[in-house]
């Protein structure tokens, strides 16, 4: 049988023992077995949230982190537990330097690389503030918020400029061309000295106007009649005279009308319906 020297023997025992110690190491310090490494910060993108401007970034995931810091030049300026934040705290025209430290409760990783941004500017939030309507037709009421160091607003209707070059204090429109029962896509571009940008688009249905009747009474041969007249107003496919309430006549464009069906010393009621397409609008009577 073949002895082993005491160092051999030695070196047996102590064995089991080293593995022990390492797996107790284990045991202690786990989260130390692996260093947190760097997040890897993306491209960064300027964004709007109505009229304010924002800085949106994301970043990769660092396992063992529980959390990530958001530093903005050299400030953290948020704790996260995501890997995406929006930086809502950005002056529009602005540059920053932003970069992101993964941690946990004993750590924190190295910087993640540094990305440069300008924050963008935003455009205007617009509304529309009411619709009515005026003797000559439908009025679409715009409002705005005003913009620092704006020095011109435009109005686009479906595109197509109806104001230009606003003053800088102006923050509402009237639109008072627009048709009945039209639908009207509206937005408003502000103007710097390098730049423009948009509002939202504001949709709004132009209401179906009615229009204004006049009506007298004469004598002519061979009896009594009753003349009737209007005004016209853009976006009409008929006009129909009502008398006593029901239907009595299509005039189509026409905006006139003489009733000879009528007899002296007795009272007529009349009304006209203007038709636009499938709504319309009827007139005092």
């Amino acid at each position: 049988m073949t002895k082993l020297s005491p160092l051999r023997i030695a070196e047996k025992k102590s064995a089991p023992l080293a593995v022990v110690v390492i797996f107790f190491i284990w045991l202690l310090f786990p989260k130390n077995a692996l260093a947190l490494i760097a997040p890897v910060l993306l491209p960064l993108t300027s964004g709007c949230s109505g009229s304010t401007s924002f800085v949106a970034l994301e970043w990769s995931g660092v396992a063992g982190a529980t959390n990530y810091r958001v530093v903005r030049e050299g400030d953290t300026i948020a704790t996260v537990t995501a890997t995406t934040h929006n930086d809502l705290t950005v002056q529009a025209t602005q540059t920053y330097d932003y970069y992101i430290v993964a941690q946990n409760t004993t750590e924190q990783s190295p910087r993640s690389n540094t990305r440069t941004i300008r924050a963008g500017r935003c455009g205007p939030v617009l509304t529309v503030a009411g619709r009515s309507c005026q003797t000559d037709g439908p009025k679409i009421d715009l409002s705005w918020n005003r913009l620092s160091n704006v020095q011109s607003y435009d109005v686009l209707r479906d595109g197509v400029a109806i104001a230009e070059d606003l003053p800088s204090n102006r923050s509402t429109y009237s639109d008072t061309f627009a048709v009945g029962a039209q639908r009207y896509v509206y937005n408003v571009q502000a103007n710097w000295s390098n730049e423009s940008k948009s509002s939202n688009d504001a949709i709004e249905i132009a209401p179906a106007c009615p229009v204004t009747l006049s009506a007298q009474a004469n004598c002519s041969a061979p009896g009594a009649q009753a003349s009737l007249a209007w005004n016209n107003l853009a976006g009409v496919t008929d006009y129909q005279v009502f008398k006593q309430g029901s239907f009595h006549a299509s005039r189509g464009l026409s905006t006139s009308y003489s009733d000879i069906g009528v007899t002296q010393l007795q009272n007529f009621s009349y009304f006209i319906r203007a038709v636009y397409g499938t709504d319309s609008a009827d007139s005092a009577q």
